[in-house]
């Protein structure tokens, strides 16, 4: 529900303060974290930086599918919208594409986005997973369907491979899962 308001607070000021969604979204997740570290200790505020993914319910799991799913869909759904808004809000408003609802929504989004991986990475580490797989896919693609297709296999490949060798290796899972996502970032490298 936090994230959510924060989705809604990011969307408030980027329509007051002539500032980009990035500067603003770095300001609101510093605060949130900060106030977030003095209200958890131990063992609680290591889970909630780093992630817990064991013990989820059937109904948590389920859950998250549902969600997962609801944000892949109207990523597709809004795609074409986004693109246009991103290149140019003007095009996009002379397009009668309502930017502000579509902006809120796509930030709403997001939010449920980070609230999936922070139960599984934790607060530190999901940043990492949104960057990373769209850097690698920026890298390789040659094509929008490109950047999305490559993002997506890189953010799946890594999480799964990573919960696999965590388990096998009793070790946490989130800071295997964006080894693995940086390595492949390395990788992406060597392509000229």
């Amino acid at each position: 529900m936090a994230l959510l308001a924060g989705g809604m607070l990011i969307w408030a000021i980027e329509g007051k303060a002539k500032l980009s969604t990035e500067a603003i979204t770095g300001v609101v997740f510093s605060v949130a974290l900060a106030i977030g570290s003095l209200t958890a200790r131990g063992e609680e505020l290591i889970d909630a930086l780093f992630g817990a993914p064991g013990g989820m319910t059937a109904m948590e799991t389920a859950f998250g599918l549902l969600a997962a799913l609801a944000v892949t869909g109207f990523i597709v759904k809004a795609r074409d919208r986004l693109l246009v808004s991103l290149v140019s809000t003007e095009v996009a408003i002379a397009s009668d594409i309502g930017v502000a609802r579509l902006e809120l929504s796509f930030l709403l989004a997001f939010a449920v986005t980070v609230a999936l991986g922070m139960r599984y990475l934790g607060v530190l580490l999901m940043g990492s997973m949104i960057i990373i797989p769209a850097t690698v896919a920026k890298r390789l693609a040659r094509s929008i369907d490109g950047m999305f297709a490559i993002a997506i296999g890189a953010g799946l490949a890594s999480t799964l491979l990573g919960t696999w060798i965590a388990a096998v290796a009793h070790r946490p899972s989130g800071p295997i899962i964006v080894a693995i996502a940086g390595s492949l970032f390395f990788l992406s490298l060597l392509k000229p």
